[in-house]
């Protein structure tokens, strides 16, 4: 028996072709990220695919072949994607732009949070419009992505134009990219080198050469020098005074993808309050350790220095010497021309002694009409040497008011590990015995075997 296998008619085999085309076209459409719509020129679906509802929102039983285009509007206007207003009005609006056929992109967010890219485009069939062609793709992360950028800009961009002070953003490429208002104020540069919104590192740094804005040098290895310091990428801060006169402090921050943040901070006031409590410092310091009347070292700072040298003395046995002054009856000057008298000979006497002394040795008023001269490297004899010269000074001098005065000293060499306080008692000695023996003279203790001698 013979089986006649007869083709089928042209029409089931176009059929079948049709059908083999829509399974496959069916195939690639699911397999698409987005959802994807075709309407037809009547605004009838004919193909979609399954991320449409699910992407959208639309109940199962409203996508089907044929569906409405309106009816998906309405769905919408009835559930509030579109905002306020009337719902039908909504409807016929779009459903009219819709039938323009014309090519349209637009973001649109919807009531779960999401935030779609819908892209609209026409086709065509024997050369007029068939339809037009939807995509839906979620963006929610990238918007959210790009929203957040945008807060962050907006953020830096306030903090940056409200920084007290001038700062700028210098990326990879030695570009300042980001800078506020302060920074051309403070800095003083032209608006027009800002002009394009960035500016090239080097062009400012010309600019600032050209200007004599870091002294005298050669301009070229001024610019190159500074780009080679830049390209470092290092923390730095320094402190710069602008020809100006104005004092700045510039730090700046290595940034991880290359690239550093500056700031530019005004410290001139800083500076000069610094400086003056500074002066009012070696001020305080100044009283704390002279004699307000005669500008030399008081009893307290020779105190100090007079155990400093004995220990010294004793430690390289080098000669240490003591000359004690008094002024011979200092008390009839106040007695009889009053005390601005009395002040003007201790101030004179104060200079002689300044005068007729090394620049090594320490000068000190110890008290009333009292004065102190500590001779470091110096024997009894070459003490008792200059506390002469000291002697004839003021023997010879004509102070004012009492014309002239003369002067008693007392000479003392220090002894191995004594106490500065037995060097002092010893000096006193010779100088009671000075006075004793009818004043403006120099007298000094007996030898025992000072240190040095």
């Amino acid at each position: 028996m013979t089986i006649d296998h007869k083709p089928g008619s042209i029409e089931q085999q176009l059929r079948l072709q049709q059908d083999k085309f829509n399974v496959f076209l069916q195939a690639v459409l699911d397999a698409m990220p987005q959802a994807v719509t075709v309407f037809n020129r009547e605004l009838r679906l004919i193909l979609w695919n399954r991320h449409y509802g699910k992407l959208l929102g639309f109940p199962e039983q409203m996508i089907f072949k044929g569906a409405r285009f309106e009816d998906f509007l309405r769905f919408n206007a009835l559930r509030g994607e579109y905002g306020p207003g009337d719902p039908e009005q909504m409807v016929q609006h779009m459903a009219q732009r819709a039938r323009e056929f014309l090519p349209h992109t637009f973001e649109r967010s919807f009531g779960n949070g999401r935030t779609l890219s819908v892209e609209r485009t026409p086709f065509e069939s024997d050369g007029e419009i068939a339809g037009f062609v939807t995509t839906y793709a979620d963006v929610t992360e990238r918007t959210q992505a790009q929203e957040q950028i945008e807060r962050q800009r907006d953020e830096l961009k306030t903090i940056i134009d409200n920084f007290p002070g001038a700062i700028s953003l210098c990326d990879a490429d030695l570009r300042f990219t980001a800078f506020n208002r302060q920074l051309i104020e403070l800095l003083e540069f032209p608006p027009e080198l800002f002009a394009k919104g960035w500016v090239d590192f080097e062009d400012l740094i010309r600019f600032n050469v050209q200007r004599g804005e870091y002294g005298p040098g050669d301009p070229e290895q001024q610019v190159q020098g500074a780009i080679a310091r830049a390209k470092n990428f290092q923390a730095h801060q320094i402190e710069r005074m602008r020809p100006n006169g104005r004092w700045l402090e510039i730090r700046g921050a290595p940034i991880a993808s290359g690239g550093f943040v500056s700031s530019y901070i005004d410290i001139t006031e800083r500076k000069r309050l610094v400086a003056e409590l500074e002066q009012k410092n070696q001020q305080l310091e100044s009283l704390a350790i002279t004699d307000r009347l005669t500008g030399l070292y008081n009893r307290g700072k020779f105190d100090a220095v007079i155990a400093s040298e004995c220990e010294r003395a004793t430690r390289t046995h080098a000669p240490l010497s003591l000359l004690m002054l008094d002024i011979d009856h200092f008390k009839s000057v106040n007695d009889s021309f009053g005390h601005q008298a009395g002040d003007e000979v201790l101030v004179a006497v104060a200079q002689l002694l300044r005068d007729g002394v090394r620049k090594v040795d320490v000068v000190a008023r110890w008290g009333g009409e009292e004065f102190m001269v500590l001779c470091p490297a110096t024997v009894r004899s070459g003490a008792c040497a200059m506390a002469e010269h000291v002697r004839a000074a003021v023997e010879k001098h004509k102070f004012a008011w009492v014309g002239h005065k003369t002067c008693s000293l007392g000479v003392a060499q220090y002894r191995s590990d004594e106490p500065p306080a037995a060097l002092i008692e010893r000096a006193d000695a010779a100088l009671y015995r000075a006075k004793n023996e009818g004043r403006n003279r120099v007298c000094q203790e007996p030898a025992a075997n000072p240190v040095g001698e």
